[in-house]
């Protein structure tokens, strides 16, 4: 009896060491493996994933220009994109970022060192469940960011940094649209004709801290 007990101790042991090592395989062989195919399969060598070693939701390139993939972002009720992915800033969306289509996520955090504002607009669109954005207090130029066609959009919150915004930045997304600003309606009135196109199509609450997430 007792010689079967120390087997059995001797077994449970070895299936102990075993599985320890397979961990330590995974974290120091597997994962560069692994991390390696995804760069291949995204198809740049100088590719940052947030997520070594499983497939990316979040892809930034070297210049941080964002592209999302919403096949592996399933179950995300909010979006939080970070502020650096691999110790890359995150500037810029991608053109693809604007046109998925994703069923669960409701709220979108956007970087703070986020700037659409180059030759091509990029068109954030297409987000069916989405009920707030938030650009936080840093973003400063959205002169190339067209929302529109988001059907549950109820809050859209701009900081005080913002200094210019697409004259017909909100467009197609129902009649529920609240703009909430950080800065005075004198700031907000600064911006131009872009401001004044916005406060007609819906109301524009100024005063309003940026919330943190």
């Amino acid at each position: 009896m007792d010689e079967k007990r120390t087997r059995v101790r001797k077994v449970t042991a070895l299936a102990v060491l075993a599985l320890l090592l397979c961990t330590l395989l995974s974290y120091f062989i597997i994962t560069p493996v692994k991390d390696a195919r995804t760069r291949a399969m995204l198809g740049d060598p100088d590719a940052y994933v947030t997520d070594t070693a499983r497939s990316p939701w979040i892809y930034a390139d070297e210049n941080g220009l964002v592209t999302l993939y919403p096949e592996h972002m399933m179950g995300m009720t909010e979006l939080i994109l970070p502020d650096a992915v691999n110790g890359v800033k995150v500037t810029g969306l991608d053109y693809s970022v604007g046109v998925l289509t994703v069923k669960d996520v409701k709220t979108v955090v956007f970087p703070k060192n986020l700037t659409v504002s180059g030759e091509h607009m990029v068109y954030f669109r297409w987000w069916e469940s989405v009920e707030t954005l938030v650009f936080p207090e840093g973003v400063t130029d959205l002169s190339k960011l067209d929302i529109l066609e988001m059907p549950a959009l109820k809050a859209i919150y701009f900081p005080s940094t913002l200094t210019a915004l697409y004259d017909y930045t909100i467009r197609a997304c129902g009649e529920n649209v609240t703009v909430y600003y950080a800065g005075t309606e004198e700031e907000w009135l600064a911006l131009g004709k872009c401001a004044k196109n916005i406060s007609k199509k819906c109301p524009v609450v100024f005063n309003t801290p940026v919330p943190e997430y």
